[in-house]
This record gives structure tokens, sequence and C-alpha cells, in this order.
């Protein structure tokens, strides 16, 4: 029976630490979101303002000095050490191993509903023949959107079931496997890299600061030499280790020079043009740097955010929690609503009215669409993980032999 009241006071004592979110994570999570929405509208739309592909003049916004602030490739990688500071930041704090337990256990289900769903979004537009990105893409010229999401000739008419392999299954364990929804390609490093920083946050908690860095540098040799795409995560989980449970407190002015350094180094694109000629001979166009880069960025926005108490209040509103809530439906409707909603607007649109007005208005439907379409899947979503937490509470309130209570809503 002792061990049964440990394990049941384990399971309770969890659902208690992880049911708080941090507002301003959210709202950088949900900004980050946005920042991917907008990104994918400009390459959709205005690829030649972009100034990222060599079929236009290596100018336009990629060499903004604000460019971060829209940088799709920052983003993503911005989502990916939140995930690895997140996922392991209350382990760290409370070094309850139930924490890390139940949340690897939880970790395909929880995924798997909301993107599962947004597969099956997508497949309903293709069988109602909605998707008009090809011609969107020769009025646009945009290569991003020519080459999009059913590409492949082999693709004619994909079955449900396909969807329904490919949303619970497959994109998490291969890399590039959905053709429903492009953006689903960070799922399989998403579903990685939280068992990484289970697996070794789990092994180095109770280590001392010294045995932390060398496991830390151990891990990131290992990433570098075999899977760099996790560094992000194991970049994150060395912020959740080492930043104080009491938060430092930085100066206003020092916070906005991290984050402005943090928006700055996220605009890197690799190209020597504009406000980033400074940096082309110190980063270069090496892939693997750039993302360093990316990662080091990020890593200095979230130092800004949990150790700034203005930049903490700032992105502590309702509309903080908001946005959070709506990241990761926003993230994963966003490209279905712009290949179908968006490009149909822009042909219905070609030769009635001006091409820039043409092309504004697909912009601003595609935005409008995407947060409209996000709202059931964020409802969706809550009601998953709510479902799951108290899923799995109860199984392990029975192992443990204790009475059944009912858990705090999660997510």
């Amino acid at each position: 029976m002792g061990g049964g009241d440990k394990l049941g006071d384990c399971v309770r004592t969890t659902s208690i630490a992880t049911a708080a979110k941090d507002k301003p994570l959210e709202a950088i999570r949900g900004a980050a979101a946005v920042n991917v929405l907008v990104w994918h509208t400009m390459l959709g739309f205005f690829p030649e303002n972009s100034g990222v592909f060599s079929e236009f003049p290596a100018s336009g916004a990629a060499g903004q000095p604000w460019f971060g602030l829209i940088h799709g490739s920052f983003a993503v990688i911005l989502f990916f050490v939140l995930s690895g500071y997140v996922l392991t930041r209350s382990y760290f704090l409370s070094r309850d191993r139930m924490i890390i337990i139940r949340s690897a256990v939880k970790r395909w289900p929880r995924l798997a509903g909301p993107v599962l769903a947004s597969v099956l979004f997508s497949w309903v537009l293709l069988s109602l023949n909605l998707y008009r990105y090809n011609e969107a893409a020769e009025l646009t010229g945009s290569p991003w959107l020519a080459g999009h999401l059913f590409s492949s000739p082999s693709v004619v008419s994909p079955a449900l079931l396909d969807a329904v392999v490919q949303g619970a299954l497959l994109t998490f364990i291969k890399e590039h496997s959905s053709y429903f929804n492009s953006s689903l390609w960070t799922m399989h490093w998403e579903f990685l890299g939280s068992f990484a920083v289970f697996g070794l946050a789990y092994l180095i908690v109770r280590f001392g600061a010294a045995l932390r860095v060398l496991s830390f540098v151990m891990a990131s040799t290992a990433c570098h030499l075999w899977m760099p795409e996790l560094m992000p995560f194991v970049a994150g989980m060395v912020l959740a280790a080492f930043i104080p449970k009491r938060r430092i407190a930085l100066r206003g002015s020092v916070s906005l020079a991290l984050m402005l350094l943090s928006i700055y180094l996220g605009g890197y694109t690799g190209r020597p043009t504009g406000a980033f000629s400074l940096l082309y001979p110190l980063i270069g166009s090496d892939y693997t740097t750039i993302g360093y880069a990316r990662i080091g960025a990020a890593c200095l926005a979230m130092i800004a955010v949990e150790t700034s108490p203005i930049l903490r209040w700032l992105l502590s509103g309702r509309w903080a929690a908001g946005l959070g809530r709506m990241s990761f439906p926003l993230y994963l409707v966003h490209i279905p609503v712009l290949c179908s909603v968006g490009c149909l607007t822009l042909v219905s649109l070609s030769g009635l009215v001006p091409v820039p007005m043409a092309r504004s208005t697909a912009a601003v439907v595609t935005v409008s669409a995407a947060l409209l379409f996000a709202v059931p899947l964020m409802h969706f979503n809550e009601w998953w993980v709510k479902s799951l937490n108290a899923l799995f509470d109860k199984m392990a309130l029975r192992l443990a032999g204790q009475p059944i209570t009912p858990s705090p809503d999660l997510r």
C-alpha cells in the first residue's frame, strides 16, 4: 500500500504542477504561429518581396533588421526550443519523475489527435477539389507555392485510409511523410525531440552542475554529428535546467537588447544582403551554422522573457493566454487554408481587379480564414488534452489502488 500511496500522490502532484500555463511563453508560442502564417502568406502571394528566392532580386524583407519578426524558419526553431524548455522545466524544478513518465506516455496521442484532425481537414478539401495552389503559383510566380502539397504525380485521389495512417502514425515516425499538409514535417522532429529531452532530463535531474554541463556537451556533440535537428530541443532543456527557480530580474534595457538581438539573428538567411551583410563573414551560408544562429536567437528570446519582469507583465494578459491556445491549431490549419481558400480567392479575382489588389485580398482572406478555422480545432485540441489527462489519471490511480478523483483541467 505504501507504494500505491506514493504513486497516487505523484499523480495528483503531477496534475497540479502541469496545470498552470506560463502566459508569457504561451504568448511567444502564439506569436511564432502568427509569424509562420504571415511568412507563408508572403511566400505564396508576394514572393518577390520576401528576398529569399534566387528567381527574384536579392532584396526585400530578408534584408531588413526586423525580418526575424516574420521569418518562418526562425519561428519553427523557436517552437522547438520552447518545447525542450516547457517539456522539462517543471521536472527540473520538482524532480518528480512521474512528470516525465506521464508526459512521455501521453506524447504520441497528445500530438496525434489534433494532427489527424488537420490531415482529415486537408483530405476533405482535396476531395472537394478546393485546392488551387498550382493556378495561384502561375499568377504569383511563387516557387514555394508551385511545388506544394500534392506535387507528386502519383498522388491523384488519396484515400481516406491514407489520410488516417499519415495523420495518426507516419507523420511522427517518418520525415516528410504527409503530402496532405506540408507543415507537418515538424511533427517528426517534435516527436523525436520530445523523447530525446525526456530521456536526458530523466537521467541527469539529480546531477550536479558540472555533470549536467558534461552531459549537455556530450548530447550536443552527438546531435551535431548525427541529428542536428534535435539541437533546439536540447538547447531548450539546457535553459530549463539552468534558469534559477527564483527568476533573475534583468533590467529593462538589458531585456530589450536581448530581444532585439534575438530578432536580428533570427532574421539571418545566409545571404549577405541589407542589414545582414555584417553577419555573413561571421556565420556564412552553411545550413547547420545558420541553424545554430537561429537556436541562439531563440534562446536569447527565451532568456529575455523568462528573466524580465517588464516583458512578463506585458505578455501576461488574457490576450496572451488566448494567443497561446490558438498557436498549435493555427499552425496545423494554415497551409490547407492558404492553398485552398487563399489561392481560390486569388484565382477568382484574377482579371477582375488589379493584380496588387487581388494578391492583397487573397492575403487578407488567408489570414482571416486561418484564424477562423483554427478556432474549432482549438476547442477540439483542448477537449482532447483534457480527455487524455483524465484517462491517464484514472489509469494511474487504479494501478495505485487509489480512489479516482477529478483532475484539474489540463492542456
